[in-house]
């Protein structure tokens, strides 16, 4: 069968609409964390279901702000990194999933793998 997550389906921003009952619900909605902020890096480390609003009242105290966002408060970055995420200011920047550095994917047979550019690029 098919993975989908188990966010309610009013609750998406898509336009595309999934049959969820054919689907193996994957509970994501308690991934809602900002992990790590690395200032020195510059790197922000978060969970999918961590929301603009939330990374925004993260960053804004630092000064910083991601290089492509939403005014969208209720997107998710999980959702903006798979559904092509893009705005106004990505002709300069780039889409969303762009600025990502890693994925940590989790694949359906329950193993966990970090996929950045140069590993498990597929």
């Amino acid at each position: 069968r098919p993975m989908c997550n188990n966010r309610a389906p009013w609750l998406n921003l898509s336009t595309r609409f999934v049959n969820k009952q054919a689907c193996h619900k994957i509970t994501t909605t308690h991934l809602r964390d900002v992990l790590e902020v690395d200032t020195e890096r510059r790197v922000v480390v978060v969970e999918p279901m961590v929301s603009v609003g939330q990374i925004t009242r993260t960053l804004n105290p630092l000064g910083w702000t991601l290089a492509v966002t939403l005014e969208i408060e209720d997107a998710t970055l999980g959702g903006l990194a798979m559904g092509v995420g893009m705005t106004t200011h990505s002709h300069k920047v780039g889409l969303y999933q762009e600025t990502v550095t890693a994925y940590e994917v989790v694949l359906g047979n329950g193993e966990l793998v970090r996929a950045t550019a140069e590993e498990n690029s597929d």
